[in-house]
């Protein structure tokens, strides 16, 4: 059986909290794992009154419920307080993840040949390799999400007075997945350092980004010069394998125009994916099976759990190969991260870090 909400002040502590969000700093994940501020939001799942939460022995002050509050966490009506994102216990994950799994493998035998031709031109580059981290880091979570925004499909929404910390969607899961991804991206100028992640090698990834002003100058000298020149920053990142002595990159430079075969390829793949997607999955009928505020929240989860579906079935079927380091993570050092690493080049605003 699904389990119940905590009882008597009693809750689990070992939720993966995950958002998909415009920031103004910290992430509303920042908030809830404050003080035992995920202990008062698992307590309102269903509603509760502060003499509920009282009698379950939760302290809580006043302040914590403002705060929780002005950050879009908890809603009052009535006497009641809700919790305005959803938790989904393990009989909810399965369900969902079932349902992804299936529709992963329907959508991923439409992305053999499009999948193909990504490898083929990376080949004719002399980069073969990199079609795993292009398939999640820069298709799946960058041009896929744009591929939503022009169907008006909107998730992370600009701040506005009424919500100025973070919009977006936010979520909790009972039970995280074993091997998890994500993308942190660096903008300046419109060129972007995009960076395929996962859990295991957290320690390396810090390393690397721990000095975002060397990403912003090589990003600056990029833009202006179409390669670098500072010698520090050349002999910084040819140690990183990322870029030859004589300040070109070693990892792939995708440049958004359509004479670039590798961006043609990855928008073709973006869009096959995303108009396939919102065709198999109903998403007023997810937004009741995950008891959900709203159709945005349900489709906001299922996606991103989908991009994992889809990346264990192109990996499964032999489409992309999973890059070394994520296969011996405890081997890993800050010099091996290049394969998971790409240059783009477009017309983006610039962001000190996005994750």
């Amino acid at each position: 059986q699904e389990p119940q909400p905590p009882r008597e002040g009693m809750v689990r502590l070992n939720f993966q909290l995950s958002s998909f969000a415009n920031t103004a700093g910290y992430p509303p994940e920042s908030i809830i794992t404050m003080d035992n501020n995920l202990i008062i939001l698992v307590s309102c799942v269903g509603g509760a009154t502060i003499e509920e939460l009282q009698a379950k022995k939760i302290q809580l002050l006043g302040s914590q419920i403002r705060l929780l509050m002005d950050w879009n966490l908890l809603v009052q009506s009535g006497n009641k307080f809700y919790t305005t994102f959803p938790i989904l216990y393990n009989k909810k994950i399965e369900y969902l993840r079932n349902l992804l799994t299936s529709s992963a493998e329907i959508i991923g035998k439409y992305l053999v040949d499009d999948i193909n031709s990504l490898k083929n031109a990376f080949e004719e580059r002399g980069q073969s390799g990199y079609e795993f981290s292009t398939l999640f880091s820069y298709i799946l979570d960058e041009l896929v999400w744009r591929e939503f925004a022009e169907r008006n499909i909107r998730v992370k929404t600009p701040l506005t007075t009424a919500q100025p910390f973070w919009t977006g969607v936010l979520w909790a899961i009972e039970t995280p997945r074993q091997f998890m991804m994500g993308t942190t991206a660096v903008q300046k100028q419109g060129v972007t350092f995009r960076f395929n992640w996962n859990q295991h090698i957290g320690q390396q990834v810090n390393q690397m980004l721990i000095n975002l002003d060397e990403f912003n100058l090589l990003l600056s000298e990029f833009a202006e010069n179409g390669r670098i020149q500072t010698p520090e920053i050349i002999s910084k990142f040819s140690e990183y394998q990322i870029l030859k002595s004589d300040g070109s990159f070693i990892v792939p430079v995708i440049e958004e125009i359509g004479v670039d075969k590798i961006f043609t390829h990855c928008t073709a793949i973006a869009e096959n994916i995303a108009s396939r997607f919102l065709q198999v999955i109903d998403f007023e009928h997810l937004q009741k099976e995950l008891e959900t505020m709203n159709a945005l929240q349900a489709f906001a989860i299922s996606y991103h759990e989908f991009m994992f579906e889809l990346m264990d079935y192109c990996t499964e079927s032999g489409m992309v190969v999973k890059p070394a380091v994520f296969l011996e993570p405890e081997k890993a050092t800050v010099n091996d991260l290049a394969s998971l690493i790409m240059i783009i080049k477009g017309n983006l605003p610039d962001t000190e870090k996005e994750k």
